[in-house]
């Protein structure tokens, strides 16, 4: 993964992002730019366990950021977007949404951030291209710029991300006009 920064618990790479280790395992990783502004951003999680996994985006610190955070495998199967924090370390919760998310399936997490607007999405990895509407829709101003990161607390370290995507968003032109520009991180 050249160009992240992680944090935490030991890392693998088998074609993925991966984190291994003994149980209870907190880590994160980043890359990008803190003046990143409006962007589309999307990644595919899988779980293993019962794991806390997300997306930071918006991140311009290791205590200041977006985290959007799905709770696998409990019976409340809940997507969380969280403001400076992780569920269980006691971040706020701006939104949340039920998701039923099963362990040991791929699915996709997409953050849409334009100013204040933040909209998230979720869904298999199989929709990945056709994701709908937005689960969450929030409007906050605490972070208007950052990079991006991947987070996890896992019980048992099998907590795995892929396909990174990350389009900047040109807020010049209207939304419906906007081109894309394409980045991937590996």
């Amino acid at each position: 993964m050249t160009g992240w920064t992680h944090d935490g618990d030991t890392l693998t790479n088998a074609g993925t992002w991966a984190v291994g280790g003994s149980s209870n395992t907190y880590a994160k990783s980043h890359a990008g730019n803190t003046a990143w502004t409006d962007y589309e951003y999307l990644c595919d999680v899988w779980a293993g366990d019962n794991d806390y996994q997300g997306i930071l985006f918006r991140r311009r610190s290791s205590t200041l950021f977006y985290l959007l955070e799905q709770e696998f495998g409990n019976s409340t199967t809940l997507l969380r977007l969280m403001l400076n924090n992780s569920f269980d370390a006691g971040g706020t919760v701006l939104g949340s949404a039920n998701t039923g998310a099963t362990t040991s399936t791929w699915y996709t997490l997409k953050v849409i951030v334009i100013g204040s607007s933040i909209k998230c999405y979720f869904s298999t990895q199989a929709n990945r291209n056709n994701m709908g509407n937005p689960i969450i829709t929030v409007t906050n101003t605490t972070h208007a710029n950052g990079n991006i990161g991947l987070s996890c607390d896992s019980q048992s370290g099998s907590s795995r991300w892929d396909n990174v995507l990350v389009n900047s968003i040109d807020k010049a032109l209207p939304l419906r006009q906007r081109p894309m520009r394409h980045m991937i991180i590996r």
